[in-house]
């Protein structure tokens, strides 16, 4: 997936300028910065809930700029929103089931691989979503999101407000994620966190990519040390 001189704006504020990147097959891809970055808005603008004033977003080889968000999930790319969005009013099972509409022939295949991941699920399948925990409402939103078979997973801040221990859980199920053959990009404040797992990481802040590389040469930088480590 290719990101090219996306722009966004809100009004009159210039929220993404000229932001290009790129997201390798197989890889945990992390785009990381401070709240009120940008981060969000170019998400969305990846997934097709916005629009770009101007730029490109490519996905296969294909330019998928203008085209509706169910045609992207339909070519693979699915997101996982900030703050889940669940159907809490639902179980656990149906809120899986909804995220296999476009996957129904792979539903009970794709159920046996969330639940192999988060094996809680199982456990509480007929649960109504409003009764479970912040930690394990965010496994059903992940859960969902790969009930899809989407060959690209985006995570829009999936360790918000979560407890240490979940967090820990969750980080090590997005490793277990790449290794099933998916591509991940995660987008995150949790910099000490994704830092763990990422292969390439970009940086924004104000709407700009002010550093990108690979993990290790981005972990080593003495900005980011100091920014987002306290080093």
């Amino acid at each position: 997936m290719k990101v090219e001189n996306l722009e966004y704006s809100y009004g009159k504020i210039k929220v993404l300028r000229g932001v290009s990147l790129e997201v390798k097959k197989g890889s945990i891809t992390a785009i990381l910065g401070p709240n009120g970055a940008g981060k969000s808005t170019l998400v969305n603008n990846i997934a097709g809930l916005l629009t770009p004033e101007s730029g490109d977003v490519y996905f296969n080889g294909k330019r998928i700029t203008h085209l509706p968000p169910e045609e992207r999930v339909r070519m693979g790319m699915v997101l996982v929103p900030e703050r889940r969005r669940l159907f809490e009013h639902l179980t656990v099972l149906d809120n899986l089931k909804a995220g296999a509409y476009l996957n129904r022939g792979g539903l009970n295949d794709a159920l046996k691989q969330v639940f192999s991941l988060f094996p809680i699920l199982e456990e509480r399948k007929n649960q109504v979503v409003s009764t479970m925990s912040g930690g394990q409402q965010q496994m059903v939103a992940v859960a969902r999101g790969l009930m899809a078979n989407p060959s690209l997973l985006i995570m829009d801040e999936p360790l918000l407000g979560l407890q240490p221990t979940i967090v820990s859980e969750l980080v090590k199920n997005f490793k277990k994620i790449s290794e099933m053959g998916k591509t991940i990009l995660l987008v995150e404040q949790n910099f000490y966190q994704v830092a763990k797992i990422m292969d390439y990481a970009y940086i924004i802040e104000h709407g700009q990519i002010v550093l990108s590389g690979s993990a290790q040469k981005v972990k080593s930088n003495p900005k980011v040390k100091k920014a987002y480590l306290g080093i």
